[in-house]
């Protein structure tokens, strides 16, 4: 089961740390929060910036599909906050232009 998972755990544990995180302050402290927490998909924006998330909790979500071999995982690396700002994402691909891979194992 998932939440028996090693990156489950990790991500739980995040959790806890970054509870008190204030997104105010997150976006006083990072004026371009915007635009490495949030990606164009064509006419669509994801904007994960109003959540409380760091790099770290996008590395650990990344973990965590991979640890639950959830087929075509390597597109979400696309969502990670070094992905190029206003980056626009080609929709006939997956998001941020990542090509389609194989899932480990």
């Amino acid at each position: 089961m998932i939440n028996q998972t090693s990156a489950w755990q990790a991500l739980a544990n995040h959790q806890q740390d970054i509870s008190e995180l204030h997104l105010c302050q997150q976006f006083l402290d990072d004026p371009q929060r915007f635009e490495r927490f949030s990606l164009s998909l064509g006419d669509i924006l994801f904007d994960y910036s109003k959540n409380r998330i760091t790099e770290k909790t996008m590395a650990l979500l990344v973990d965590l599909a991979y640890q639950a071999d959830l087929a075509g995982y390597q597109w979400l690396t696309c969502f990670l906050p070094a992905h190029p700002p206003g980056h626009q994402a080609d929709p006939l691909r997956f998001p941020g232009g990542c090509k389609q891979s194989q899932s480990p194992g």
